[in-house]
């Protein structure tokens, strides 16, 4: 009886007022809000959401939708080089619960980050979003010459920012790769300890998690070149 009426009907009902949602209330704010976002502290890189495929319940009752995910610089919009990904919107085989990004959609912020050509503020959003603090005893573990000049648990300030040219990561059947040229600025008390340009750093990895635990291999690492222009109040080569 359950799996010939109450189910069916429970079903139904739900598409039902799905649909209504869908109609009354996710379309009306995205006429009113846009399909667009800043994204706060990024210098004016900006989020593109869009609908594309979807809203809706299939013969099978799967809600799935699609959205934009491309990422563009509001002061010097273009279009990427790289043309969207497709891909089906619902996997049959996955969880009852999918979310699905592509490299294009990683490849497009990357880009956008670095047309700004801002200077990033790693430190507030470390703090903002993360509630951390980096200390000069947690950088003393990586580099000991910072608590001989500075001492123990004195904030250290970070930001960054993309040179050279965008980052780019590959994402296909044999994991992920990423590769990208990074301007680092340390200050402490004020002072610039450490600033280095890191030019073509790259990583390849394959990363996947079944029952709660982790596997996989990381199968290249590298800082990348020393750029010119390094300083220093460490005594570092």
């Amino acid at each position: 009886m359950l799996k010939n009426s109450v189910i069916p009907g429970v079903l139904q009902q739900a598409t039902a007022t799905g649909k209504a949602a869908i109609d009354t209330t996710l379309n009306d704010d995205l006429k009113l809000y846009g399909s667009q976002e800043v994204i706060p502290f990024l210098a004016g890189v900006t989020a593109d959401y869009a609908q594309v495929g979807g809203p809706q319940f299939t013969a099978n009752n799967i809600f799935q939708m699609g959205v934009n995910g491309t990422f563009f610089d509001a002061k010097h919009p273009k279009m990427p080089a790289a043309p969207p990904a497709t891909f089906a919107l619902h996997d049959p085989k996955g969880k009852s619960a999918q979310i699905f990004a592509t490299q294009y959609t990683v490849n497009s912020a990357l880009d956008s980050g670095f047309t700004t050509g801002n200077t990033l503020d790693v430190t507030y959003l470390l703090s903002h979003f993360l509630n951390v603090t980096v200390t000069t005893t947690d950088l003393g573990v990586v580099i000991p010459e910072v608590l001989t000049k500075y001492g123990k648990d004195v904030p250290v300030e970070f930001s960054g920012m993309f040179i050279k040219a965008p980052t780019h990561t590959t994402m296909d059947t044999t994991g992920q790769t990423i590769t990208g040229s990074l301007k680092i600025t340390c200050t402490i008390n004020k002072e610039v300890a450490i600033e280095a340009s890191f030019e073509d750093a790259a990583a390849a990895a394959v990363i996947s998690s079944t029952g709660g635990k982790i596997f996989g291999n990381i199968g290249k690492a590298s800082a990348g070149t020393l750029g010119a222009g390094f300083v220093t109040t460490l005594g570092l080569t």
